[in-house]
């Protein structure tokens, strides 16, 4: 929705448009998760799983 309303703004401000539309639209609210990092043992055990797979899954 953001690059919408990125877009919109752009043509009000060239005047192209009256207003932008999606400022009405209340946006759902967003759950924040906490991010993943792999320990160094996981990370050694996922490149040695990957050693062992097709070239395919590699890149």
């Amino acid at each position: 929705m953001t690059v919408v309303s990125a877009v919109l703004s752009d043509a009000k401000r060239n005047e192209i448009i009256q207003k932008n539309p999606a400022r009405m639209i209340d946006l759902p609210s967003t759950e924040r998760r906490e991010q993943f990092i792999p320990s160094e043992q996981q990370a050694e055990q996922l490149i040695t799983a990957l050693l062992e797979e097709e070239w395919l899954y590699k890149a």
